[in-house]
């Protein structure tokens, strides 16, 4: 399996949870909880990608910016898709990712020798800690935790760890153990991942998707 492909599976199944969110009043109860549980495959796959694309890249400083930047850009439609406003009730999920990078950058600085960089690699987590953030101080913890794992298996194990965390740290219900076992699907599919597979490359495909669909869920929205 391709990185892209992998990608498009997580951004289709992101899409239909917060189709499920935004349109929840409109479609049936179960319909609704049935997209949101879908929509658990995408973050362990997004955080996992980012991890191989910071160990890939070249140009770390840029990689940050891009990140940070579209960040900003996707704050209103996620909270206009969300919560229906413009007023920043919790920030995007690239928020979450952009954090678990700047932890990535100070665990290669250590790398290099830096060692006063150890102090500022917790820092992002502790930064998601005191702030409203998709998937919060766990979803960063476990990116920084997987940069610094060279192995795909042991950064799976680490993925399954940290989403039990995610999901199950509010006490285990029914509900919970749904979302996390809902996150497995997109565990084996990066089992089967290669990284080295050719495949189509699109730069900016996540993150012009992502406040894409936000805004036009939005839209959509209006009319009920």
């Amino acid at each position: 399996m391709s990185i892209f492909s992998l990608k498009l599976i997580a951004c289709i199944a992101m899409a239909l949870s917060h189709f499920g969110s935004v349109f929840q009043g409109a479609i049936p109860l179960p319909m609704a909880q049935g997209l949101y549980f879908a929509g658990r495959i995408s973050f362990p796959i997004f955080a996992c990608l980012l991890v191989i694309g910071w160990n890939k890249t070249k140009h770390k400083k840029r990689y940050l910016i891009h990140l940070f930047v579209f960040a900003l850009l996707s704050q209103i439609p996620f909270t206009l898709a969300q919560y229906r406003t413009i007023v920043p009730v919790s920030l995007n999920v690239l928020f979450t990712l952009f954090l678990g990078a700047l932890s990535l950058w100070a665990i290669d600085r250590v790398r290099e020798g830096v060692l006063p960089a150890l102090l500022l690699a917790p820092v992002p987590a502790c930064l998601a800690a005191c702030i409203p953030l998709d998937f919060g101080w766990p979803g960063v913890l476990v990116i920084s935790v997987m940069g610094v794992f060279r192995s795909k298996y042991s950064r799976i194990g680490i993925l399954t760890a940290g989403m039990a965390v995610i999901y199950l740290r509010g006490g285990i219900s029914l509900f919970s153990t749904l979302s996390f076992l809902c996150t497995l699907p997109g565990l084996i599919m990066l089992w089967f991942l290669n990284p080295q597979k050719p495949c189509f490359r699109a730069k900016y495909f996540f993150y012009i998707f992502y406040p894409a669909h936000l805004l036009l869920l939005y839209m959509l929205s209006l009319d009920f």
